[in-house]
């Protein structure tokens, strides 16, 4: 009953239930008869079955054993009401094939798109696998849109592809020879129905043309061919060629791969693979690129993700999910927008087990396995159009665009200082980073406050201890509303009640002081933000005690676990964090990956490789370190499941996203080591700083969208691939004190020690916004509200700073309405 075992002729799969942490039924070959089991770490397995018995008798198994709770970290997604995250199925929390159209309806995902709070290519990413795409299946790969038209040697990304055509009739000359086609064919035999397009815009065989540089996608391609790579004029050679041969040949109707929008990697040829020479007696090695990005693909990759995230595309993209997986996807309106494919490419076209010919069944099954399958339809009436940016209330800095010039942005800042009211830093016109001219809007000490903006050497008010860390902590029910949590060096912690709706005094949220306490044990009154960090159910991580270990706090302040743990070598220096999972980082070079409060999750990691693909048992391979204060409790309160020993100095720095499932850790030689946290598996060893030139890495923030690390050492700000390779580096005026990076990827914001914040576009680190917070002291801590909305500041004077963006103070209160009742409440609805 811990176990499933799997047994095919010649192989033995085991799974220990306790990893399994999300099942999803998916497709394979166009038939509902497979599961995607999602583990614990971070990986996932594909398990198609023989249609009938086998399929049956599975989901009937999972479905027991949900219902008798033998599948712990499932069964608390179920208990805690996020079964629709975890368990994708029938309404009864089973695991059949529900409706794919019914569950984006239950889903918020088109409603938080529309209000841009979702990117278009985190949306895309989301009907993807809502539609069933896995890059566990290279016949359901995800499939994304070509957004820009590679027909001249500039750029504009105010033109481009016509979404509401698919690529097969982007000119009218090229649609009306499919139109033709399709009316003028005829299968004799009656079995062929009318067709537009004989290929299919995403196949097997379309992905790995993309991806024949990088491996193993390379090996795969080779397989494909016989044991060769094909021919080198049909390799994937240019952008500009791959785009006049979707849009000129009869035979081509590729769209993308979502690769090409963040992978720069897959357009070098970094293996040295032989590709072979073409006809022109050219050596085919990395791909042609169009000339505006002189031959750099990390520019490409940058200005075609703008160029997917543009105005023009937002408002046309709905016209393209209703030809992928919408309403126009078959039936009559297909013919009318051309876009009709080959019937073996839809699923239920045909049934392929009442087929008795063995050759014929083969056929059909290779057909579909190679030319394509269309996505389940998950609308049924045309999609909604998005809302316009001057509708929506955005998330910060949204708008520091990848490619081109900035806008300006509207952004105030406000302190949560003062019991009555939020002051404001900056006057109501003032663009940001500019100091406003009109008296009432400075904080209440008008004169304190002058003396200090024009001194030459500004002073800092030391009343209040630093504050070392904030976070805004959600509550546990719906009942608990949302609190910010400053926790200072002094063990003392400020709380401030939360709400996005506007406060009716100018701001456009409500701070209520809330009250006051005292940790129990705290860090070192010269800490900084590095040595506490949040974690879910308000638990508060803190490090760089004076005896060296961890300290668990809980939403009192009471100590929860102290723990000497792995770093019995040398004391907990370091430490970062997001919802259950903590990573701590030890002056002895060890680094250490926490469960706080999750002994499903525990489990999960400490059993998930205790049974080999053998099916051999075998004792488990990490060993958790547990102590709390009092023997006797039971609860595993805070469990190290994982030990990082690649570093050879002390700790100096870490970043943890839960996104990517990766760690970052510097040390004093200046390293960077990457690591997978729920496996423990080391992926990368960077060298980012040589010591004898510059001072070791202090400061680290990841950016999800383009899989990157931002690297701070005293006055250094660089920019280097999680894959390797430094992308960009700039001097900053003063050293970095703290990092945070928005969830759109699109801007970097740092504190530096002088008191300024300043907002950097991602890609290149060009400062192009700067917020003036010397009166309160260098921000020691960053973080970003769960929508973006919001960034909140601890700084080094003991305040706690709110930006926000004045002007979205109405369209605050229509997001609120909408969080409320789960609808679009249309106050802004023209």
């Amino acid at each position: 009953g811990r176990c499933i075992k799997f047994t095919s002729t010649n192989d033995v799969k085991i799974w220990r239930l306790c990893t399994l942490e999300r099942v999803a039924p998916r497709r394979y070959l166009l038939r509902r008869v497979a599961f995607e089991f999602f583990r614990c770490d971070s990986t996932s397995v594909f398990l198609a079955l023989p249609r009938g018995k086998a399929h049956r008798q599975l989901a009937k198994l999972l479905k027991a054993l949900l219902k008798r709770r033998k599948l712990p970290l499932l069964n608390r997604g179920y208990a805690n009401g996020h079964a629709g995250r975890r368990i994708e199925g029938d309404d009864n929390g089973g695991l059949g094939h529900r409706d794919p159209e019914k569950a984006l309806r239950l889903s918020r995902l088109t409603d938080l798109w529309r209000r841009r709070l979702l990117t278009n290519f985190a949306y895309l990413s989301a009907l993807n696998e809502l539609g069933g795409r896995t890059r566990q299946d290279l016949a359901q790969w995800p499939v994304f849109p070509w957004v820009l038209a590679f027909d001249s040697d500039a750029i504009d990304l105010g033109t481009g592809r016509d979404l509401a055509k698919p690529i097969g009739a982007q000119t009218e000359e090229r649609r009306s020879q499919f139109l033709e086609r399709y009316e003028t064919f005829e299968d004799p035999s009656g079995y062929v129905p009318k067709f537009m397009y004989g290929s299919h815009y995403s196949s097997a065989g379309v992905v790995l043309h993309y991806l024949v540089r990088a491996l193993p996608y390379s090996q795969l391609a080779v397989d494909l061919q016989g044991g060769r790579f094909d021919v080198p004029d049909r390799l994937f050679l240019g952008i500009e060629a791959a785009w006049r041969s979707t849009t000129n040949s009869m035979t081509d109707v590729k769209e993308v791969i979502p690769e090409l929008y963040y992978a720069p990697e897959v357009l070098c040829n970094m293996n040295s693979l032989p590709l072979g020479t073409s006809q022109n007696g050219v050596r085919v090695d990395d791909v042609l690129l169009p000339a505006w990005c002189l031959n750099d693909p990390l520019q490409f990759i940058r200005v075609h993700r703008a160029a997917l995230e543009s105005d023009r595309v937002s408002d046309t993209l709905h016209l393209w999910i209703d030809l992928i997986f919408g309403d126009a996807q078959q039936g009559p309106k297909a013919v009318e927008r051309a876009n009709v494919f080959y019937h073996l490419t839809y699923e239920g076209a045909v049934n392929v087990e009442d087929i008795e010919d063995d050759e014929e069944r083969e056929a059909t099954d290779a057909q579909i396995a190679h030319f394509g399958q269309t996505p389940p339809r998950l609308f049924g009436s045309p999609h909604p159009r998005r809302k316009p940016a001057s509708e929506c209330a955005s998330p910060l800095f949204l708008d520091v665009p990848l490619h081109g010039e900035c806008p300006a942005v509207s952004c105030r800042a406000y302190v949560l200082d003062d019991v009555q009211n939020a002051q404001k830093l900056f006057g109501p016109d003032a663009p940001l980073g500019e100091k406003a001219t009109q008296k009432n809007t400075f904080v209440k000490d008008v004169a304190r406050f002058t003396k200090q903006l024009f001194t030459q050497k500004k002073k800092v008010s030391r009343d209040i201890s630093p504050a070392l860390c904030v976070a805004l902590c959600s509550g546990g029910t719906e009942e608990q509303q949302s609190v910010v949590c400053a926790f200072h060096a002094d063990r003392g912690v400020s709380v401030w009640r939360w709400s996005e709706v506007p406060d009716g005094r100018g701001a456009p949220f409500s701070a209520r002081p809330h009250g006051s306490g005292r940790l129990d044990v705290c860090a070192r009154g010269d800490g900084d933000g590095n040595t506490v960090t949040a974690l879910a159910d308000r638990r508060v991580l803190t490090v760089g005690h004076s005896d060296g270990r961890l300290r668990l706090h809980d939403g009192r302040g009471r100590i929860r676990a102290s723990i000497r743990g792995p770093h019995a070598g040398g004391s907990a220096v370091a430490c970062c964090g997001h919802g259950h999972i903590a990573v701590s980082g030890g002056s002895d070079g060890v680094v250490a990956v926490w469960v706080c409060d999750d002994a499903a999750l525990v489990d999960g990691l400490v059993h998930g490789d205790g049974v080999d693909d053998e099916g051999f048992e075998g004792d488990p391979v990490l060993a958790p370190s547990r102590s709390v204060i009092r023997e006797d409790d039971s609860d595993d309160v805070l469990v190290c499941s994982h030990l990082l020993l690649g570093h050879a100095s002390a700790i100096t720095a870490l970043a943890y996203s839960p996104v990517l499932d990766c760690c970052v850790s510097a040390d004093v030689d200046g390293y960077l080591l990457v690591h997978a946290c729920r496996s423990g598996r080391c992926l990368r060893s960077l060298r980012v700083v040589d010591r004898r030139e510059s001072p070791a890495v202090t400061k680290l923030a990841i950016l999800d969208v383009d899989a990157s690390v931002v690297v701070a050492a005293s006055t250094t700000l660089a920019l280097w691939s999680l894959n390797g390779g430094r992308r960009c580096v700039v001097t900053t005026p003063s050293p970095i004190t703290s990092l945070a990076t928005t969830r759109a990827g699109s801007a970097v914001v740092c504190g530096s020690l002088d008191g300024q914040l300043t907002v950097r576009r991602a890609v290149d680190l060009a400062a192009v916004h700067t917020i003036d917070l010397s009166t309160h002291g260098a921000p020691l801590s960053l973080a970003f509200g769960p929508d973006d909305r919001h960034l909140f500041a601890a700084t080094a004077g003991g305040r706690v700073v709110v930006c926000s963006d004045p002007r979205s103070r109405l369209l605050q209160l229509d997001a609120a309405l909408s969080n409320a009742v789960g609808l679009d409440t249309g106050l802004f609805a023209f």
